[in-house]
Protein backbone atom coordinates (compact mmCIF):
# COMPACT_ATOMS: atom_id res chain seq x y z
CA UNK A 1 0.00 0.00 0.00
CA UNK A 2 2.78 2.42 1.34
CA UNK A 3 4.74 1.97 -2.30
CA UNK A 4 5.27 4.75 -4.41
CA UNK A 5 3.68 4.79 -7.84
CA UNK A 6 6.67 6.05 -9.90
CA UNK A 7 9.92 3.71 -9.43
CA UNK A 8 12.87 5.60 -9.00
CA UNK A 9 15.17 6.25 -12.16
CA UNK A 10 18.83 4.93 -12.19
CA UNK A 11 21.51 6.40 -13.94
CA UNK A 12 25.12 5.22 -15.05
CA UNK A 13 27.01 8.18 -13.36
CA UNK A 14 30.23 7.18 -15.18
CA UNK A 15 29.81 5.72 -18.36
CA UNK A 16 31.81 6.61 -21.43
CA UNK A 17 29.81 5.94 -24.66
CA UNK A 18 32.76 6.14 -26.92
CA UNK A 19 35.16 3.77 -25.40
CA UNK A 20 31.79 1.43 -25.13
CA UNK A 21 31.47 1.92 -28.99
CA UNK A 22 34.56 1.11 -29.16
CA UNK A 23 34.97 -2.30 -27.42
CA UNK A 24 31.87 -3.42 -29.48
CA UNK A 25 33.95 -2.61 -32.45
CA UNK A 26 36.73 -4.63 -30.94
CA UNK A 27 34.81 -7.76 -31.30
CA UNK A 28 35.24 -8.34 -27.36
CA UNK A 29 37.57 -11.06 -28.74
CA UNK A 30 35.50 -12.71 -31.60
CA UNK A 31 35.27 -11.02 -35.12
CA UNK A 32 35.69 -7.25 -35.43
CA UNK A 33 32.63 -5.04 -36.02
CA UNK A 34 32.35 -2.17 -38.35
CA UNK A 35 31.43 1.05 -36.66
CA UNK A 36 27.91 1.32 -37.80
CA UNK A 37 27.69 -2.51 -36.39
CA UNK A 38 28.77 -1.21 -33.02
CA UNK A 39 26.59 1.77 -33.06
CA UNK A 40 23.36 -0.37 -33.67
CA UNK A 41 24.36 -2.71 -31.18
CA UNK A 42 25.12 0.37 -28.58
CA UNK A 43 21.68 2.12 -29.59
CA UNK A 44 19.48 -1.01 -29.74
CA UNK A 45 20.92 -1.65 -26.11
CA UNK A 46 20.26 1.49 -24.60
CA UNK A 47 16.68 1.75 -26.05
CA UNK A 48 15.73 -1.54 -24.47
CA UNK A 49 16.96 -0.54 -21.28
CA UNK A 50 14.96 2.81 -21.47
CA UNK A 51 11.79 0.97 -22.82
CA UNK A 52 12.34 -2.00 -20.48
CA UNK A 53 13.88 -0.59 -17.19
CA UNK A 54 13.35 2.36 -15.04
CA UNK A 55 16.71 3.93 -16.85
CA UNK A 56 17.09 7.04 -16.25
CA UNK A 57 20.10 7.77 -18.65
CA UNK A 58 23.92 8.46 -18.43
CA UNK A 59 26.21 10.81 -17.07
CA UNK A 60 29.45 10.28 -19.49
CA UNK A 61 33.13 11.89 -18.53
CA UNK A 62 34.45 13.87 -21.47
CA UNK A 63 38.19 15.11 -21.90
CA UNK A 64 38.51 18.97 -22.66
CA UNK A 65 41.57 18.58 -25.09
CA UNK A 66 44.09 21.03 -26.02
CA UNK A 67 43.35 23.70 -28.50
CA UNK A 68 39.94 21.98 -29.32
CA UNK A 69 36.55 23.70 -28.00
CA UNK A 70 34.36 21.07 -26.35
CA UNK A 71 30.39 21.03 -27.90
CA UNK A 72 27.58 18.07 -26.77
CA UNK A 73 27.51 17.21 -30.30
CA UNK A 74 30.58 16.15 -30.93
CA UNK A 75 30.82 14.79 -27.53
CA UNK A 76 29.29 11.15 -28.44
CA UNK A 77 28.87 9.04 -31.36
CA UNK A 78 25.27 7.87 -30.11
CA UNK A 79 22.16 9.42 -32.11
CA UNK A 80 20.16 12.05 -30.84
CA UNK A 81 16.87 9.83 -29.21
CA UNK A 82 19.55 8.24 -27.15
CA UNK A 83 21.26 11.68 -26.78
CA UNK A 84 18.87 13.00 -24.95
CA UNK A 85 19.33 10.90 -21.99
CA UNK A 86 23.42 11.77 -22.00
CA UNK A 87 24.21 14.24 -19.42
CA UNK A 88 28.39 15.11 -19.48
CA UNK A 89 31.01 15.87 -16.85
CA UNK A 90 33.86 17.45 -18.39
CA UNK A 91 37.90 17.40 -17.32
CA UNK A 92 40.77 18.06 -18.67
CA UNK A 93 42.86 15.58 -21.09
CA UNK A 94 45.65 14.11 -19.61
CA UNK A 95 48.19 15.66 -21.41
CA UNK A 96 46.36 18.73 -21.62
CA UNK A 97 47.65 22.25 -19.79
CA UNK A 98 45.24 23.12 -17.17
CA UNK A 99 43.20 25.88 -19.56
CA UNK A 100 40.84 27.02 -16.91
CA UNK A 101 39.16 29.29 -19.40
CA UNK A 102 38.05 26.58 -21.42
CA UNK A 103 36.78 24.21 -19.11
CA UNK A 104 34.82 27.10 -17.75
CA UNK A 105 33.47 28.21 -21.06
CA UNK A 106 32.75 24.40 -21.79
CA UNK A 107 30.35 24.44 -18.75
CA UNK A 108 29.04 27.49 -19.07
CA UNK A 109 27.72 27.14 -23.03
CA UNK A 110 26.40 23.91 -22.25
CA UNK A 111 24.63 24.28 -19.01
CA UNK A 112 21.47 21.56 -19.89
CA UNK A 113 24.16 19.00 -20.54
CA UNK A 114 26.92 19.59 -18.87
CA UNK A 115 26.00 18.57 -15.12
CA UNK A 116 29.85 18.95 -13.29
CA UNK A 117 33.42 18.57 -13.68
CA UNK A 118 36.10 15.63 -12.90
CA UNK A 119 39.68 14.98 -12.17
CA UNK A 120 41.78 12.44 -11.66
CA UNK A 121 44.60 11.29 -9.82
CA UNK A 122 46.68 8.46 -10.73
CA UNK A 123 50.29 7.67 -9.11
CA UNK A 124 50.65 4.49 -10.50
CA UNK A 125 54.85 4.46 -11.47
CA UNK A 126 53.47 3.52 -15.12
CA UNK A 127 51.32 6.20 -15.39
CA UNK A 128 53.45 9.02 -13.95
CA UNK A 129 56.19 8.39 -16.53
CA UNK A 130 53.44 9.16 -19.28
CA UNK A 131 53.94 12.68 -20.74
CA UNK A 132 51.97 15.52 -18.72
CA UNK A 133 50.90 12.66 -15.88
CA UNK A 134 53.54 13.35 -13.24
CA UNK A 135 52.60 14.03 -9.90
CA UNK A 136 53.04 17.62 -9.88
CA UNK A 137 50.82 18.03 -13.36
CA UNK A 138 48.03 15.37 -11.95
CA UNK A 139 47.70 18.45 -9.14
CA UNK A 140 47.88 21.37 -10.74
CA UNK A 141 44.61 19.99 -13.24
CA UNK A 142 43.44 19.13 -10.07
CA UNK A 143 43.58 22.60 -8.57
CA UNK A 144 42.50 24.22 -12.15
CA UNK A 145 39.37 21.61 -12.27
CA UNK A 146 38.23 23.17 -8.81
CA UNK A 147 38.77 26.70 -8.74
CA UNK A 148 36.46 25.94 -12.56
CA UNK A 149 33.85 23.32 -10.55
CA UNK A 150 33.65 26.38 -7.34
CA UNK A 151 33.03 29.22 -10.14
CA UNK A 152 30.69 27.80 -12.34
CA UNK A 153 28.91 25.75 -8.96
CA UNK A 154 28.86 22.51 -10.27
CA UNK A 155 29.76 19.53 -8.30
CA UNK A 156 33.04 17.70 -8.99
CA UNK A 157 34.50 13.70 -9.58
CA UNK A 158 37.36 13.48 -8.46
CA UNK A 159 38.82 9.77 -8.82
CA UNK A 160 41.77 8.27 -7.52
CA UNK A 161 43.80 5.90 -8.24
CA UNK A 162 47.17 4.56 -6.21
CA UNK A 163 48.92 6.75 -3.49
CA UNK A 164 51.95 7.52 -4.21
CA UNK A 165 55.57 5.64 -2.50
CA UNK A 166 55.57 7.50 1.20
CA UNK A 167 58.90 5.35 1.16
CA UNK A 168 61.31 8.37 -0.45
Amino acid sequence: EDQPTTPFQYFDAGCDPTATIEYLRSGRGKAKKSMKEALEEYEGTISKAMSESNYGGCIARCAIEADRPWQTQNASPISSQNAAKTWFVLGFDDAAECDGEALSKAISSNKRRVVGAYADLDYRPATLEKKGMNADDQQSRLEATIKVAAEESVPIQIRTGPSPSTSN
